[in-house]
């Protein structure tokens, strides 16, 4: 018996039936594979193709030197180096005696002047009602009303003076500008200090700030206000966020004490850097406030997408 002859058009049909899905299941992969690679090279692109870094940056903070603004023997330091500091605290006493012994001969000269002051405007309205009497000359009338105004001007000069003392004599009182922590030393109980002379140095607790020096060619896409990361080698594994504050209105040997001046002699272009001001995001350094400190190392990266 002769097996019967099956229809050209059916094979082709079966075979299109069982290729369907692995053709289908192909192109379903083919297609998602093509989103995932277009949807990874947007993101590498977006967040992580357009960026500039260097690692030619130092955390920064406002550091100031403490000094006195009057004379005197330094009676008590009251703070330790690197010990945390309140605004207005105590941080060393001058002796007062000296202060305040001028404060009191100021005010002693003052309450004479107010007694002389009361009796010659007393001498001054009778020398004027006798002169209206033509009982006195106008040069008698004359010398009371100078003596007056010679006494009030004594009067504003102490009150002045007072006023400088009583400020000198809060001046004895080394405080502290702002929350902070005390650095360097260099004042002990016993010496004898003179206006301005450094006591010891002050970093502000407020919070710090990275100056990063990008080359003049990475300046391009750099704009204010746009996304930075910051690693700090002293803490290592954690990534700071940050904010780009601003640009330096010049190169940093533009502002050197002794600026390059290539107008002479042979030439040599060197590539310049320009600081760029990293403003910390407050909420990404909590707990990390007391290890960010002046003048450490740091890689700045800018996102300038």
């Amino acid at each position: 018996m002769k097996a019967k002859n099956r229809n050209p058009k059916s094979v082709t049909t079966d075979k299109k039936r069982e290729a369907g899905p692995a053709a289908l299941n192909w192109r379903n992969r083919t297609a998602l594979i093509g989103a995932l690679l277009l949807i990874f090279g947007s993101g590498w692109a977006f967040f992580g193709g357009r960026s500039e870094s260097t690692d030619n940056a130092y955390v920064q903070a406002n550091v100031a030197t403490l000094s006195p603004k009057v004379p005197g023997l330094v009676t008590q330091v009251l703070v330790e180096e690197n010990q945390k500091v309140k605004k207005d605290q105590i941080l060393a006493v001058i002796d007062p005696r000296d202060c305040q012994n001028a404060l009191d001969e100021q005010q002693a000269q003052l309450r004479s002047v107010e007694a002389s002051l009361a009796l010659a405007r007393k001498d001054e309205k009778r020398a004027v009602e006798l002169f209206a009497e033509e009982a006195v000359s106008a040069q008698y009338r004359d010398a009371a009303v100078a003596k007056v105004q010679e006494l009030e001007n004594q009067w504003d000069s102490l009150r002045a003076q007072i006023q400088q003392s009583e400020l000198n004599l809060q001046y004895t009182f080394l405080r502290a500008p702002a929350d902070g922590t005390v650095g360097k030393k260099s004042v002990e109980a016993g010496m004898v200090v003179l206006p301005g002379e450094p006591l010891m140095a002050f970093v502000d607790s407020a919070t710090p700030w990275v100056d990063a020096n990008f080359k003049e060619t990475q300046l391009r896409q750099i704009r204010p206000g746009q996304r930075a990361l910051v690693s700090i080698d002293s803490i290592g594994g954690k990534k700071f966020d940050a904010v780009v504050e601003s640009i330096a209105p010049g190169t940093g040997a533009t502002f050197a004490l002794i600026p390059p001046e290539n107008a002479t002699g042979n030439f040599t272009k060197i590539v310049q850097r320009v600081p760029v001001r990293l403003r910390f995001i407050r909420q990404s350094i909590q707990g990390y406030e007391d290890r960010i400190v002046p003048g450490l190392s740091v890689e700045a990266k800018i996102f300038t997408n």
